[in-house]
């Protein structure tokens, strides 16, 4: 038999270490198979129970005006002030993750930008979070309160359960 040594004269078989391998690219499998289905599950939700997608919205968006200390018109307007422009990113993308049956362009609506807008909302968030800019902290930040808010309404919350399931699946 072929042996791999490790530290301490460890000898590990290869069939072994082969079938670690094939374990960690199924929980990889696994793990995008179960973010799918709690998106199927948000978007179902949303179908089903269109009052709890118009419950989430509003409290989207009055945490974020609220969290912002500005008002639906500046929030619509054409300003390119900081803090207005930062209250449309974490608007539109709390909106696309919370709200799967919102079109870009219905997001848009909200905003009033149109879809490529809300595009480059989320991807201005993402890199953020890469770049650890203070917008990628405010945004945590309204979304921890969103998610208070929506349970506090009594809204079913299993669909956060789950997405704090599979980040806590370790790989490694």
């Amino acid at each position: 038999m072929d042996y791999l040594e490790v530290k301490h004269e460890i000898k590990i078989d290869e069939s072994v270490i082969k079938k670690i391998q094939k374990l960690r690219e199924n929980l990889t499998e696994l793990k995008t198979a179960i973010g799918s289905i709690i998106d199927d599950i948000i978007i179902i939700e949303d179908i089903i129970y269109p009052d709890e997608a118009k419950l989430r919205s509003n409290i989207i968006m009055n945490t974020t005006l609220g969290y912002y200390n500005i008002t639906l018109k500046q929030l619509q307007s054409k300003s390119r002030i900081g803090k207005i422009v930062r209250a449309r990113q974490v608007i539109s993308v709390l909106m696309k993750k919370y709200i799967k049956k919102l079109s870009l362009s219905e997001i848009g609506t909200f905003v009033n930008k149109d879809h490529s807008t809300v595009l480059h909302s989320i991807k201005a968030i993402k890199n953020a979070e890469f770049t650890k800019d203070f917008l990628y902290d405010e945004y945590c930040q309204i979304e921890k309160i969103v998610l208070s808010k929506i349970e506090e309404k009594g809204e079913n919350n299993m669909l956060d359960n789950g997405k704090n399931f599979i980040n806590s699946i370790n790989l490694y």
